[in-house]
């Protein structure tokens, strides 16, 4: 696996590795193999060649005999919604790069149900037979290309009936300019006061590249928040898939506190619960949900593998530390940080109306020390060599492996995970100990490893 194929998606720098003939190409080959007239739904972020892809895409979709509904600018959610709702749909593509440079832009393909392909089952095939796809004619049948516009609003008006807010709350949002901006018709939907930040679409990102997992893309909303009364705030990334969430002190609330916020939700409404959660979250997640009687396991992370992994196991609930959240039960089980923004507002409404303080509440959720996820660029032959001494200290320390994704090592007083990254050529890794002087004394020996 090399250059623009990833493990979860195709992504890489516009035109320098993905231009408009390979865009054409991929869409050809993934045409073929579906059936003839085959429907396939096709949505784009705010990136300024997001145009240019979707058309060659379009193209080539339409010359290997595809029909295309293109359903315009909206979150890569409303491209799983499409496919998995319409049964006349047999796949979906969304063309984003997320949270990467303004320059850089990619491409997400799920099937019929809205689960998303990854390197082993889709990506992979396409790569080998890239430099062998025919001389074909780049016509484009506008018999076969249909507006789909009429998907866009059954999902957010979908969106709207699965939510109910009590009282009329103040919600700042950080849209950072990506393709999320109808999230701010919902709020204003739900009787809610919206407080936007950076709404409007724009593919320079003139200010920020909007990402969850980093404190900069909660900058102005924690202004707002120290300027006016909120309730809540939230923050999405570029394509609306990934989302965070900012208290009405200022206080970003960590992916581990919000998986057991939901993983709670979700107990109340229905009574059981069952959580997936990346090999990177806290253990104190997985003993908070425990300790409600819910059952909890690991899984590796990328949105492709964490999805597939729901399915399989039926588990009613995934998250990632980036901020993926994945509803099986309630919902339709892909990540959607829309969704899971309006399930998170309805558990500020009940919090309210019971007159309990959020930031108390996150603030008493338990937790132990651990550090942020780091990422150190070098070779995949380098992250290679390090992996392999890290599976060694782990014996050395008498400690558990769990290799489903990098290499993570358990031991008395915390663990430690170290991995490739699936987005770029990159080790990242994590470490939690049960005090300060345990993530200490692990972060020391696990540092002086991968120096």
């Amino acid at each position: 696996m090399a250059g623009i194929f990833k493990n979860n998606d195709i992504r890489g720098t516009y035109p320098i590795q993905l231009d408009e003939e390979i865009a054409f190409k991929i869409g050809y080959l993934f045409g073929l193999r579906l059936p003839s007239s085959a429907k396939v739904i096709i949505v784009g972020d705010s990136r300024l060649s997001t145009p240019v892809i979707k058309k060659y895409l379009t193209i080539g979709l339409i010359e290997a005999n595809c029909i295309v509904l293109d359903a315009g600018m909206g979150p890569t959610p409303l491209t799983y919604f499409g496919a998995k709702m319409d049964k006349s749909i047999l796949a979906g593509i969304m063309i984003t790069a997320s949270h990467n440079p303004k320059d850089d832009n990619g491409i997400k393909i799920c099937n019929e149900e809205g689960e998303s392909y990854h390197y082993d089952n889709l990506y992979h095939d396409i790569e080998l037979s890239l430099d062998n796809t025919p001389e074909l004619k780049h016509l484009l049948d506008e018999t076969k290309l249909i507006d789909a516009v009429n998907i866009r609003k059954n999902y957010f008006d979908f969106l709207i009936s699965k939510i109910t807010i009590s009282n009329s709350l103040t919600v700042a949002v950080e849209f950072g300019n990506g393709a999320t901006r109808d999230f701010g018709d919902i709020i204003t939907e739900l009787s809610c006061n919206l407080l936007p930040s950076r709404q409007a679409p724009d593919g320079n990102f003139p200010t920020i590249l909007p990402d969850p997992t980093k404190a900069v893309t909660f900058a102005r909303i924690k202004e707002i928040a120290v300027n006016k009364k909120i309730d809540l705030g939230i923050a999405f990334d570029g394509d609306g898939d990934r989302v965070g969430f900012l208290t009405p002190k200022g206080h970003i609330i960590s992916p581990d506190k919000i998986t057991m916020m939901l993983a709670s939700s979700l107990m109340e409404k229905f009574g059981s619960v069952s959580v997936l959660i990346d090999v990177k979250i806290s253990n104190a997640t997985a003993e908070y949900i425990q300790s409600l009687g819910g059952v909890v396991d690991l899984t590796q992370v990328g949105h492709s593998w964490v999805h597939e992994n729901l399915v399989q196991s039926n588990f009613d609930l995934a998250a990632e530390l980036s901020g993926h959240y994945y509803f099986n039960k309630g919902y339709l089980g892909f990540d959607d940080g829309l969704y899971t923004a309006l399930v998170f507002l309805e558990l500020v409404d009940t919090l309210i109306s019971k007159n309990i303080d959020l930031d108390d509440f996150v603030t008493n959720l338990p937790q132990y020390a651990s550090t942020e996820e780091f990422r150190i660029s070098m070779p995949n032959s380098q992250q290679d060599v390090i992996l392999e001494r890290l599976k060694l200290l782990v014996a050395k320390e008498n400690g558990k492996l769990i290799d489903i994704d990098g290499v993570r090592g358990e031991f008395s007083k915390g663990w430690f995970i170290a991995r490739k990254s699936g987005t770029e050529e990159a080790l990242s890794y994590r470490i939690e100990g049960f005090t300060q002087k345990d993530l200490a004394e692990l972060k020391l020996k696990v540092e002086e490893l991968i120096q």
